[in-house]
């Protein structure tokens, strides 16, 4: 009875004070400072009543209760207050605070840590735009930080996400997401395992490795980023790829516009292309995925792989790394597509380089647009250049008076038209002469060869200089020879591409070195183009293959299927050959050309003031041999043959003016070195370590292919659960009216 009547009085106290159909209670607010802030959480109820709990006495709230604290709002049917440290709410509970809510069946709350645990089948937090389900929710009122674990998934707009746990802060807008984060909108998909999410800026940061698929189906990867959804832009800081159609990209750091498809690249880069069987090196450069253009510099190198080492169709993408491939390195390097009529005309000039704009910022990067004067000039000039190329019309207009002018372009025009016949129908009868030449030519070689066997067959007799030398250098003027002219109308037939084809192009400017197992070579810039892996070298170049260096102001070296095919050395060319370390076959001209078979040196086609120091041996490959003479020989056109990249015949063209001395007997007042000579075997490279230092990754192509994109298990896990809930009516979908 005492008891009872205790409490009774006390609730009549209270009513009397509040009223009977509203009861309201606060406490004198504490200010919110860095040493004191309010931990009393007020409230209020249509009923309140004293109850006694275990050991300690508690507030019943029922109808409509409410709890304030830190500007943020908690409601519900019914509540127990334990005091100023805990209560706990119960029936349609709603956390709100600004433009968040959060709804659950039961929660608890706690004045002293500010936070706000909700409970129920399925929990759901709604903030504007961004509506989250999950199955444990913990809010933090003074951080404003929501605690998510057990799985949720997040939608946003177009933006879909899911993830085991996390955290939501509402003040930032910014969602945290850790254990298999799963994240798809129209631009992009991503997996990883640990994210942020700016729902405003729709900024993501991840943390971990990360997978990344774009709308254009590329694939990005990388340990730390940041995606820049507004701009199309992805900013990569650890280990960075990039896997397109034809290539994949690999950097230290990255940053990547996807709508211009451009990269600017940093550290330990790597651009390799399986449609051209290329890769390209280096610690800095950029990357045009558009026009396939890419810039390289700080340590570039490059490599050309040997396209025999792809043998069937599926392992296009592989890559393999055989002794075949050609290496080169330089200061600075570039990739771009030409067409196929400018590539074969390219210069080594910079000013066409893409230089000015290697280094630009490839974010919020403009176009600068062609004014209407600039396209009137540009068309004015094309007239221009193409005024001196003039038709002949079939008939002219009666009222039209030929000017002087116009007679002289029409006596050049006909002209020309007549000597591109002559030309033609010349070179057609040449290459009749050339054909028929060449049967007589190998039946000769045939005897000769049997000659040099029956020779060699003699014993006990010391070979002579006649013995030595092959026949035709005693009478090198035999018919079986066309003019060097005729050799080299021959080879310069038109290539098969189309000429408004587009090629893939690459220089290398200063420095460049180049490695190849059949040869190896020095310049200061050079040009190519992959087809056929053609290529065109500058400044005082050299090349070695062989045992034989060759030099000129300019050299070209054609391929075919992965094997040398010719070489042209123009403006003072000379080729040496060591002999021993004091002695050097010499070979110069205007104009030098050599063809090759298996990446052996079989003919070398010297036109033009053609001389030649050549040292006679005695001896063959079995054994050691003996130098025994000098050659010393001029003539106006000279071929070589070669047999294992030594010289095997000689043939002059012209009248030629030769001496041959015997070792002994050699003039003081003859030189054995010519005018120019250097031999550079010390600058060659010894293998491909010395121009190739980089370590090198492999295709990644098939595991991209392996990955599994976003599937959202978790996000269809709880729509499953959740329809089940509403089929059932046990769970209400609530939606704040804003």
């Amino acid at each position: 009875m005492r008891k009872v009547g205790f409490f009774f009085i006390l609730t009549i106290l209270l009513t009397s004070t509040i009223g009977l159909s509203v009861a309201r209670f606060q406490q004198p607010e504490l200010h919110n400072d860095s040493t004191q802030r309010k931990t009393i959480v007020d409230f209020e109820a249509d009923l309140m009543r004293p109850i006694k709990v275990a050991d300690s006495s508690a507030i019943l709230l029922v109808g409509n209760v409410i709890f304030e604290h830190n500007q943020s709002t908690i409601t519900c049917d019914s509540a127990i207050r334990f005091g100023e440290k805990l209560m706990k709410c119960y029936g349609n509970v709603v956390v709100n605070k600004a433009t968040t809510y959060i709804y659950g069946d039961s929660a608890e709350y706690s004045g002293i840590s500010n936070v706000a645990k909700i409970f129920s089948p399925l929990i759901k937090m709604v903030d504007k735009d961004v509506t989250m389900y999950c199955y444990n929710l913990s809010f933090n009122t003074l951080t404003n930080i929501g605690r998510f674990f057990g799985t949720a998934t997040i939608s946003q707009r177009d933006n879909l996400m899911e993830a085991q746990s996390g955290f939501y802060n509402t003040e930032t807008k910014v969602l945290t997401f850790r254990g298999n984060v799963q994240m798809e909108n129209p631009d992009y998909k991503i997996c990883t395992d640990s994210m942020t999410y700016n729902t405003e800026t729709q900024v993501t940061n991840f943390f971990t490795r990360a997978h990344i698929w774009s709308k254009d189906s590329n694939f990005l990867s990388a340990r730390r980023g940041i995606y820049y959804r507004t701009k199309d832009l992805y900013d990569f800081f650890d280990d960075s790829y990039i896997c397109t159609k034809n290539q994949e990209i690999w950097a230290d750091s990255m940053v990547y516009n996807a709508r211009e498809e451009e990269s600017a690249l940093s550290k330990n880069v790597q651009i390799y292309d399986s449609l051209y069987q290329s890769l390209l090196f280096g610690d800095l450069g950029r990357y045009w995925g558009k026009t396939s253009k890419a810039f390289m510099t700080q340590n570039p190198s490059m490599i050309i792989i040997d396209r025999r080492q792809v043998r069937d169709a599926e392992k296009l993408d592989s890559i393999y790394f055989r002794y075949d491939s050609l290496y080169v390195k330089a200061d600075t390097m570039f990739m771009f597509m030409v067409q196929y009529k400018d590539a074969i005309f390219v210069e080594d000039s910079l000013k066409d380089d893409i230089v000015p704009e290697a280094f630009g910022d490839p974010i919020d990067e403009e176009k600068p647009e062609m004014s209407e004067t600039s396209n009137q000039e540009d068309i004015d000039n094309s007239v221009t250049a193409d005024s001196t190329s003039v038709s002949v019309p079939d008939s002219l207009p009666v009222e039209k008076v030929l000017t002087a002018k116009d007679l002289k372009k029409i006596e050049k025009e006909r002209k020309r038209l007549e000597k591109k016949e002559r030309r033609e129908a010349k070179q057609l009868a040449r290459r009749k002469i050339i054909e028929e030449k060449a049967k007589i030519k190998a039946e000769k070689i045939k005897i000769r060869n049997e000659k040099r066997l029956a020779r060699k067959a003699k014993k006990n007799n010391k070979p002579t200089i006649e013995d030595v030398v092959p026949e035709h250098l005693l009478a090198p003027d035999t018919v079986e020879n066309a003019p060097i002219a005729v050799v080299k109308d021959e080879i310069e037939d038109l290539n098969e591409i189309p000429q408004d084809s587009m090629v893939r192009l690459f220089k290398a400017y200063f420095n460049v070195r180049t490695f190849r197992s059949d040869f190896q070579s020095r310049c200061d810039s050079l040009v190519g183009y992959f087809t056929d892996s053609t290529m065109r070298m500058f400044k005082d170049p050299v090349i070695w293959s062989g045992e034989n260096q060759i030099s000129a102001e300019r050299i070209d070296i054609f391929s075919k299927n992965n094997h040398l095919d010719k070489m042209i050395f123009d403006v003072d060319p000379m080729m040496i050959e060591q002999v021993n370390d004091s002695l050097y076959n010499q070979i110069t001209g205007k104009y030098m050309e050599a063809h090759f078979k298996n990446n052996d040196v079989k003919t070398l086609y010297v036109d033009g003031n053609a001389q030649t120091y050549y040292y006679l041996e005695e001896g063959d490959s079995t054994e050691a041999t003996e130098v025994i003479g000098f050659l010393v020989a001029d003539c106006s056109n000279i071929r070589f043959d070669f047999e294992d990249n030594s010289i095997y015949e000689i043939v002059w063209i012209g009248n030629p003016v030769y001496s041959i001395y015997p070792m002994d007997k050699i003039p003081e007042t003859q030189p054995q070195t010519m005018k120019n000579f250097k031999w550079r075997g010390q600058e060659r490279p010894k293998d491909k370590n010395e121009v190739f230092t980089r370590t090198i990754r492999e295709s990644n192509r098939k595991y991209v292919h392996t990955l599994e994109q976003p599937k959202f298990p978790i996000t269809e896990a709880i729509n499953r659960h959740k329809e089940q809930l509403l089929r059932v009516n046990s769970w209400t979908d609530h939606n704040p009216s804003y």
